[in-house]
C-alpha cells in the first residue's frame, strides 16, 4: 500500500517528494506524471520514445511534468 502524503506539505513539496519517489523506483526512466493527481502516466529508456507512448488524452492539452534523472550522482532542480 502507497504511504499518504504528509497534509502538511505544499503542492510543490507533494510533487518533488512524488518524483522523487518515481525516479528512485525507475531510476534510468524518463517519465510523464499528471500534476493534478501525480499519477506516472507513461514511462520510458529515452525521451524520443517516451513521446510515442503518451495516451492520445495527454497529447489534448493537460499539465503534466516530464522528467528523467540520467545518474544517481546528479542532482536535479525542479
Amino acid at each position: 500500500m502507497a504511504k499518504a502524503l504528509n497534509p502538511s506539505m505544499n503542492y510543490y513539496e507533494k510533487l518533488v517528494k512524488k518524483i522523487n519517489q518515481s525516479m528512485d523506483a525507475h531510476p534510468r526512466s524518463a517519465m510523464v506524471m499528471d500534476m493534478s493527481n501525480f499519477e506516472i502516466i507513461a514511462k520510458s529508456t529515452d525521451f524520443k520514445s517516451l513521446c510515442k507512448k503518451l495516451p492520445n488524452s495527454c497529447k489534448d492539452g493537460g499539465r503534466f511534468v516530464v522528467f528523467q534523472k540520467p545518474s544517481q550522482n546528479v542532482t536535479w532542480i525542479l
